[in-house]
Order: C-alpha cells, then sequence, then structure tokens
C-alpha cells in the first residue's frame, strides 16, 4: 500500500462520498467507519496515517466526547480533523475537550463544504505527515536548515503598517516546507527548542536591521516557548544579542501563550519581568483559549494581548464571536493592554473590529506569512508611502 491511510467516522452517504473522492484524489487510501466502537476496535488493524471524525451526533453506541476521551487516554498522537454538520458551538466545544485532552487537532470543519476546500486542507496536510524523530531535528538546527517568514501587522485605526510576527519553518533540501506545528513540540521534548529559539531570535535580528537599513521602522515579534520561561539567564542572553547589533529592545516583542504561562510558574514571573525591566514587550498569545484568570493578568507584566483567530474568523456573521471579543477587547483595554486581532480574512471583519476599537489586526486580508524577499514585494506594492497599507493587492 502506497498511499496514506485515511480514517473517516461518519454516519452521512453524503460527507462519506465527498470525503473519500478527495481523498483518492488526493493520493490517500480512505477507511470509512459509520461506528464509533468500530473505529476504536479497527483502529490498530488500519494504524491510520489521519482522521477524521464526524462527531456531531451520536452514531448508534458512543458520543463524540466519549471517542475523544477514549483517545485522549490513549495519548493518541496521529493528526485529526474534526468536522461538524450541525451547530457550529458544538464542533467549537469538541474542538476544546480534544485539546484539553492533547490530541492533534489540525483542522475544524463546517458542513457544507466544498471538494475544492476539503481537497486544499488535504494537500496542506499529507506532505507533513511522515515521521520526524529528534537527529532529523538536531541535523537541521545544526545544518540551519531553518527560514524565517513574516506576517504584516497593521494598525486598525490609521491604516499603517506597524510591524510583523516572525514564524520558523524547516524547509528540507529539496523538500516541501515543514510547518511549526509538526516539530515545534519535538523540539521542546527534546530540549532543542533553545538553540532553535535563539537562532530564530539572531536572524530575525540581523533582518529587523535589513529592514531599518531600508526605511522600514518596524517592530517584530518572537514567540517564545514555556521551556524558556524557566531559564532566569534568557533576558541577559536577549540583550546581550540586540546590544551586539545596536537594536532597540522597544523595537522587540516576545509572545507567549496563555498555556506557556501555567507550565513553568516557578520562573515566569520573574523571566517576563527581567524582560520588561530591559525594555522588550510582552504579548498574551491567543488569549481565550487557555485559563488565563484575571489575577495572572495582573501580576504578569504583559503589555499586548492577541485575541485568538477561533474567535475572529467568522466574527462578522458569528454573535457569540462578536460578544467574546467585545469582552476580550472591554478588559484588555481597561487593563491598558494593547489588543491584536489574528486570523483576520475578509474586509467585513475589518470592518467590525474597527468598529469595536480594536488596535492591530493580522491574517490573510493584509498578508500571509512571507519570506523577507516576498516581504518587500508586498511592501512595494501594498504600502504607501507614508506606510499606510493598501488592501485588495496582492504580491
Amino acid at each position: 500500500m502506497t498511499g496514506k491511510s485515511l480514517l473517516i467516522l461518519t454516519a452521512s452517504e453524503e460527507i462519506s462520498l465527498l470525503l473519500q473522492k478527495a481523498a483518492v484524489k488526493n493520493g490517500f487510501v480512505p477507511f470509512l467507519l459509520t461506528s464509533g466502537l468500530g473505529l476504536i476496535s479497527s483502529f490498530d488493524n488500519i494504524k491510520p496515517d489521519l482522521m477524521i471524525l464526524d462527531l456531531d451526533l451520536e452514531v448508534g453506541d458512543i458520543d463524540g466526547v466519549e471517542l475523544l476521551n477514549h483517545f485522549g487516554k490513549a495519548q493518541c498522537k496521529i493528526p485529526i480533523m474534526l468536522l461538524s454538520a450541525g451547530d457550529h458551538k458544538i464542533l467549537f466545544s469538541l474542538n476544546y475537550i480534544a485539546l484539553e485532552k492533547k490530541l492533534n487537532i489540525i483542522a475544524n470543519m463546517i458542513y457544507p463544504f466544498s471538494a475544492e476546500e476539503f481537497e486544499y486542507k488535504l494537500s496542506l496536510t499529507k506532505h507533513n505527515l511522515s515521521v520526524i524523530d529528534v537527529e532529523d531535528l538536531a541535523s537541521a538546527i545544526e545544518n540551519k536548515h531553518f527560514i524565517l517568514h513574516y506576517q504584516p501587522k497593521i494598525e486598525i485605526k490609521t491604516k499603517k503598517w506597524i510591524g510583523v510576527e516572525v514564524l520558523i519553518r524547516w524547509q528540507p533540501p529539496g523538500q516541501r516546507i515543514i510547518m511549526p506545528d509538526d516539530f515545534i513540540s519535538l523540539a521542546e521534548e527534546s530540549g532543542l527548542i533553545l538553540p532553535m529559539t535563539i537562532w530564530v531570535i539572531k536572524q530575525s535580528f540581523e533582518d529587523l536591521l535589513r529592514f531599518q537599513s531600508e526605511n522600514l521602522n518596524l517592530k517584530i515579534a518572537v514567540n517564545l516557548s514555556s521551556k524558556l520561561l524557566s531559564d532566569i539567564g534568557f533576558p541577559d542572553e536577549v540583550l546581550r544579542l540586540a546590544k551586539e547589533m545596536n537594536l532597540n529592545p522597544e523595537q522587540i516583542c516576545f509572545e507567549v501563550t496563555e498555556s506557556a504561562t501555567s507550565k513553568q510558574p516557578e520562573n515566569v514571573l520573574e523571566v517576563l519581568l527581567r524582560l520588561r525591566l530591559k525594555g522588550f514587550s510582552l504579548s498574551i498569545d491567543d488569549f481565550g483559549t487557555g485559563y488565563s484568570s484575571l489575577v495572572e493578568l495582573q501580576r504578569l507584566p504583559f503589555n499586548e494581548m492577541k485575541i485568538d483567530k477561533s474567535f475572529i474568523m467568522g466574527i462578522e456573521s458569528t454573535e457569540m464571536n462578536q460578544s467574546i471579543v467585545k469582552a476580550i477587547l472591554y478588559l484588555g483595554h481597561t487593563l491598558g493592554l494593547t489588543l491584536v486581532a489574528e486570523g483576520v480574512e475578509n474586509v467585513e471583519a475589518l470592518s467590525l473590529l474597527t468598529e469595536l476599537n480594536c488596535d492591530v489586526a493580522q491574517g490573510y486580508l493584509i498578508s500571509p506569512a512571507l519570506p523577507i524577499d516576498e516581504l518587500r514585494k508586498w511592501h512595494k506594492k501594498n504600502i504607501a508611502d507614508d506606510f499606510t497599507w493598501k488592501p485588495f493587492e496582492s504580491v
């Protein structure tokens, strides 16, 4: 069998036909099951490379929550797409349960969707299903097989281009790019996250110097792993690197997820506070997806909050998301934070965020993450002389 195996669980004949056709077209070998218990009993024999689970309905034996609990207890790491043909709130809640169980959720899809949409998601997935081991990762770090992409941010009120988020990509020679979701966890578990992050910081600092030489007064945002929040000496290292390159720490922001602040509680406050005292900005990333309490927001020295894209995508048509975003904006502004909306994909969403007084936006409407040469092209085509963003044009 040469194709990757795709296990599909759905009781809908219409959905199963669409999924199976798309799977075969993209080189997968599909296995269709209509029973949750049947899936569990067949799982070891099929050994799927990818699963698509329609968990909207109870399929005669166990429901979606029970199925996610089973895979959570089994510590399943296989990539999973969750599918809903009903209330989007059910899918939203199931996704949270799956993430709590540390399942590898790579996509959520609400039916109806076109075959083209599903095939696109499959095409993104199938190239990253190969097993990556520690030796591969260590070799990639040693041989510098990583590249950086930059996603632009605009100030919503003025439409000015103000900065970029730094995103790492793995580029094996002669192969397709591997996305961070497929190797960051391994880097953290193996201890390779520190040399990887130091490389990202050095490279992004060098690129920031290039931006400055081209009269681009931008701020860069670098993601930090929870593992680095236990290293009390980390702030000294990044300040040393900034000084070596004659960079102002105020031009540099470090993004930390909600969950990261709870994984290393003994040193989080000290490390974050030392970064702020040295002049760096701090952003709490993916806000609303974790368990940050008001006490944590009060004690941790963040000056920026990023609203997770799961709340922004569909905000123009989803009353629940609008209410959540309004509440987050009110909370953040009350605490004196700058609010950044991730995942802005259409003009309607940006218009609504403008009405709600959100501060900064990033997302595909503005630009996807781009390598530095493509970012220069985007800048020339999409940014006016006064740094104002000109929408609706692309690289």
